[in-house]
């Protein structure tokens, strides 16, 4: 018997959409979509219910015909390439995350997800909203509130967020700027 720790449906069907469902297991890390058609398009990477988990894997029945849009596109630990996708299964265009032309992976999104940081003696705050959109606020204290958590961007400096790896700031950082 599979163990799971989360399951639900997943399907494009507009009244079955249980007839293809997914499980995910936290012990292996394993998303698996089971059943019979298309799983669904999903508007951003965040809607996906297994958004939220650490997968490593996934394993797709031999009854699945179709990856919807941006159905797994919020695992970034996961390329197209490391799942086995049968003969004749289409894959949406943003069914998987892409790199930008730099090479560098979107972080992943979620709803109202907020970080704070330290560059010197200043707080630093990030947003990123539904629509992959980071806001930055630099703040006094670490426990500032990020106002507006629906999307506020204010007059404080937005960006698309990605991964960055071994940046450094020197002492006279004073900012980024649009």
């Amino acid at each position: 018997m599979q163990t799971h720790t989360d399951m639900g449906a997943c399907g494009a069907a507009k009244y079955y959409s249980s007839e293809v469902f997914w499980l995910y297991d936290a012990d292996t890390k394993t998303l698996t979509i089971k059943g019979n058609g298309a799983i669904k398009d999903y508007t951003s990477a965040a809607e996906a219910p297994w958004s939220k988990y650490d997968v490593e894997r996934i394993t797709l029945d031999s009854g699945i015909t179709r990856i919807g849009e941006y159905a797994f596109a919020n695992l970034l630990k996961i390329k197209q390439a490391d799942v086995t996708i049968g003969a004749g299964v289409k894959v949406a265009d943003n069914a998987f995350a892409k790199p930008d032309a730099h090479g560098r992976m979107p972080l992943p999104q979620s709803d109202d997800l907020y970080y704070n940081s330290y560059i010197g003696d200043t707080t630093i705050a990030a947003k990123m909203s539904k629509d992959g959109v980071v806001t930055i606020y630099p703040t006094d204290t670490e426990n500032t509130v990020v106002p507006g958590i629906k999307g506020y961007q204010g007059n404080n400096t937005a960006f698309p967020w990605y991964e960055a790896y071994g940046k450094e700031f020197t002492k006279d950082f004073t900012g980024v700027h649009a």
